[in-house]
């Protein structure tokens, strides 16, 4: 089953200034689909930091495993990934 595009964009103080315009970055999340395996239900998630001014920009996929009881699980944590990716910087 393929989900609407539900865009949301924030801007967040512990995100770093992108590395190459020094722009403040927005982080957004799109939720994608939901796909049955054998091992159980799963929301797909993607988290997207990018730069408004110069587009660079750093995707991690999420996955949630939805329970039978209504819960989520995280199952894959790409926001933290791309949180952590995108604020990364090589030593001087």
């Amino acid at each position: 089953m393929k989900m609407g595009k539900e865009v949301k964009k924030y801007n967040l103080d512990w995100l770093k200034p992108c590395p190459f315009c020094g722009a403040k970055p927005y982080i957004s999340s799109d939720v994608l689909s939901i796909v049955q395996t054998n091992d159980g239900t799963f929301a797909r998630t993607v988290w997207t930091i990018d730069c408004p001014k110069c587009w660079v920009y750093n995707k991690r996929e999420s996955r949630y495993k939805l329970e039978k009881d209504g819960t989520m699980t995280e199952v894959w944590k790409g926001r933290d990934e791309a949180i952590s990716a995108w604020n990364r910087r090589a030593e001087t």
